[in-house]
């Protein structure tokens, strides 16, 4: 095996190992950060206020920081 491949290999080996430990977040708290985030994409599009939208934007990642990231429902 090549060098490049390992590495390839051992990235995708780590990743999986980091989704497969984040815990999901649970209903309600998912449906917050969807409305949430609903409501910065509709002030970006919608409004045109693109500096209020960032500031959602932020404001969204630190409440729901990246470790919580939102996953499909079943």
């Amino acid at each position: 095996m090549t060098r490049q491949l390992r590495r390839i290999l051992l990235l995708a080996a780590m990743a999986a190992l980091c989704v497969a430990f984040v815990p999901p977040l649970n209903p309600q708290t998912q449906d917050q950060a969807e409305v949430a985030l609903k409501a910065a994409m509709d002030k970006e599009t919608v409004d045109g206020n693109l500096q209020a939208a960032i500031e959602q934007y932020r404001n969204i990642v630190k409440l729901y920081p990246p470790t919580a990231r939102l996953r499909p429902r079943r």
